[in-house]
């Protein structure tokens, strides 16, 4: 049998867009270490904005952001300067931004079961999620609570049911940890593997690989819909709604990964988050 690799949409943070996504994830080797098991796939938010050298100065001091090339940056619609989420503007912005999101899961040269993002993509990338319970996994690096939302997404009732990873950096500059933990809360299936890094998508070190791997692996032992063409509400034929009982993709608490240092890395469940200190897998950015 052909060798079946899930595939995910990644969405990027504010005033970037898919060529700044691409790269952060291939200098930071997730494409290489993880290219026999996932094929990351990218898109660019909806709404045009301004560059931010401040957020990118990392980028901008390697002559990679915003180089008077006449390159576009993009927003999803979160943190849009002079603009509060709770208008009617603001919310039409991001309503947009999930739809465009949706969209894009289909248009995208192979079908993607998997959705994720870093800071505002994160946040969006998780309301698809919710909406979208077919999917096999949603990744967050870092994302914002979900209170930040307009009231339209946010009070909505059910809970995100498709499995999580959350990528939290306990040396986060923007979010607190227990902003961070927010998004954790809203899910089902959580898995957090946190490091010693920023705000940042970080260096993927073999302990994050391994642990990464093996959730994807059992998200794909479920490969009835990878591959399938999805119908016109975006869902798959035939995809099963779950509820997150008895899902294989779960790593329980405490479970060992194997080749995984147990001092440096600690799966938490979403449940426990509040009353659990995880360890950290050290991490170095570029």
């Amino acid at each position: 049998a052909p060798h079946v690799r899930l595939c995910c949409l990644m969405l990027h943070g504010r005033a970037a867009n898919a060529d700044v996504m691409r790269l952060l994830m291939t200098g930071t080797d997730w494409h290489g270490s993880l290219s026999s098991t996932v094929d990351f796939m990218y898109a660019n938010a909806p709404h045009p904005c301004e560059p931010d050298h401040q957020l990118y100065a990392s980028l901008v001091q390697r002559g990679l952001y915003d180089q008077g090339d006449g390159e576009q940056y993009f927003t999803f619609g979160l943190g849009t300067k002079g603009l509060c989420v709770s208008d009617t503007a603001g919310s039409k912005l991001i309503e947009e931004s999930v739809a465009h999101v949706e969209r894009s899961l289909r248009d995208t040269k192979a079908p993607c079961s998997a959705v994720g993002g870093i800071c505002e993509g994160a946040c969006v990338a998780a309301v698809v999620a919710q909406r979208n319970p077919w999917l096999k996994l949603y990744l967050n690096f870092c994302g914002p609570p979900w209170e930040v939302l307009p009231a339209v997404l946010r009070d909505v009732a059910e809970s995100i049911s498709v499995p999580s990873v959350h990528i939290l950096g306990l040396q986060d500059e923007l979010l607190t940890q227990a902003e961070l933990g927010n998004l954790v809360l809203k899910c089902r299936e959580a898995t957090v593997l946190r490091h010693d890094q920023g705000h940042v998508i970080p260096l993927l070190r073999p302990p994050m690989a391994r642990a990464i791997e093996t959730i994807a692996f059992r998200c794909l032992e479920d490969n009835a819909l990878v591959g399938k063409p999805l119908d016109s509400t975006g869902e798959p034929p035939g995809s099963r709604l779950r509820n997150g009982a008895g899902f294989s993709a779960r790593i329980e608490e405490d479970e060992h990964i194997e080749g995984a240092d147990d001092d440096s890395l600690r799966l938490t469940q979403s449940n426990s988050w509040a009353n659990r200190s995880a360890k950290s897998v050290p991490l170095d950015l570029l």
